[in-house]
C-alpha cells in the first residue's frame, strides 16, 4: 500500500493522509519537517536541522532532541516506521521523498500562468493565478520558529504580493478596472510604501472613471514618501500621475509581462536556504 501524505506550508505546517489530518507535534518538530520539505527531497544534514531550529544558540541536547523529532515524525508520517518510505536517513542527514506539497502546486500554477500569458491567453493566466492564490491560508510556515522559517516566510510573502499584483495587472489589461479596485485598495492599505500596488490602483481607478481618486492615491504616496524617507515617488508612478493630469488614459508599465518569469524564479522550491 502506498504512503501518500499531503503537506501544506502556505499557512500553518500541516499534513493529511486519506483526508485525515496528522498530528505533527510541537512547533520545533514542525520546523524540522518544514526544512525537509523546503529542500524538495534533497538531503538535509543534522547540523542544518539544528541550526534551523535553534539558530546560533542550540542547547547541549540539540542533536539528540532533533533526532527525537525525526523519530516522532516518522511514527506519524510512515505507515510502517520500521520500513520508512517517506522520511529517509542517509549520510548523517534526512530527506523527505514527497512532491505532494502545496508550494509545489503553487509553483506549477505560476508556471502555467506564465505560459498562458506568453501565448496571449490572459483570461487563462488570470484563472491560474486565482487558483495559485487560493492555496494560501495565512503567512507561510505560520507558527514555526527560527530564522530559517522567518527567512522563508519573508521570501514567500514577497512572492505572494508580486503574484497578487500580477493578477490585478492582468485584470486591468482585460478591462476589468472596477473589479481590480477593491483588492488593490486593500493591498495599498496593508503595504502603503509598495509603489507597484499604487501604480495599479491608479490605473484601475482611472480606468473606472474615478480620476480624482486616482490623483488622490498619488498625493498620498507623495506625502508618505516625503515624510518617511524624504524622497519623491518613483518615475513610473510619476508618469501615470502626469498622464492622468493631462487627461490621457494611462498605460501599463512597459515590459510588465516579464515579471511572471521573475515570480516563477522566486517561488522555486529547489535551493531555498536563505
Amino acid at each position: 500500500m502506498t504512503n501518500t501524505v499531503r503537506f501544506n506550508v502556505l499557512g500553518p505546517v500541516r499534513a493529511w493522509r486519506e483526508g485525515a489530518e496528522l498530528d505533527l507535534g510541537s512547533p520545533q518538530q514542525r520546523a524540522v519537517l518544514a526544512v525537509l520539505l523546503f529542500h524538495g527531497g534533497a538531503l538535509v544534514t543534522l547540523d542544518e536541522l539544528v541550526a534551523a531550529i535553534w539558530d546560533d544558540e542550540p542547547p547541549r541536547t540539540a542533536v539528540g532532541t532533533t533526532r527525537t523529532y525525526v523519530h516522532r515524525l516518522r511514527r506519524v508520517l510512515e505507515r510502517d516506521p520500521g520500513k520508512p518510505t517517506l522520511l529517509r536517513s542517509a549520510g548523517g542527514g534526512y530527506a523527505i521523498n514527497s512532491r505532494t506539497v502545496d508550494l509545489h502546486d503553487f509553483q506549477q500554477r505560476l508556471d502555467a500562468a506564465a505560459v498562458a500569458e506568453h501565448a496571449g491567453r490572459a483570461a487563462q493566466a488570470a484563472e491560474e493565478l486565482d487558483q495559485a492564490l487560493a492555496m494560501w491560508n495565512g503567512p507561510a510556515l505560520a507558527g514555526v520558529p527560527g530564522r530559517y522559517a522567518e527567512a522563508q516566510r519573508a521570501r514567500l510573502a514577497e512572492v505572494r504580493l508580486t503574484t497578487m499584483e500580477r493578477r490585478q495587472e492582468i485584470a486591468i489589461a482585460l478591462g476589468h478596472h472596477r473589479d481590480a479596485v477593491p483588492e488593490l485598495t486593500a493591498l495599498v492599505g496593508e503595504h502603503p510604501f509598495r509603489e507597484r500596488a499604487r501604480q495599479l490602483l491608479m490605473l484601475a481607478l482611472a480606468g473606472s472613471g474615478r480620476r480624482a481618486d486616482a490623483l488622490a492615491v498619488f498625493r498620498d504616496a507623495h506625502r508618505l514618501l516625503a515624510d518617511e524617507f524624504g524622497v519623491e515617488p518613483g518615475p513610473e508612478l510619476q508618469r501615470i500621475h502626469r498622464e492622468i493630469l493631462d487627461g490621457e488614459a494611462p498605460g501599463p508599465t512597459p515590459g510588465a509581462g516579464q515579471r511572471s518569469t521573475a515570480v516563477r524564479r522566486r517561488a522555486d522550491l529547489a535551493g531555498r536556504a536563505a
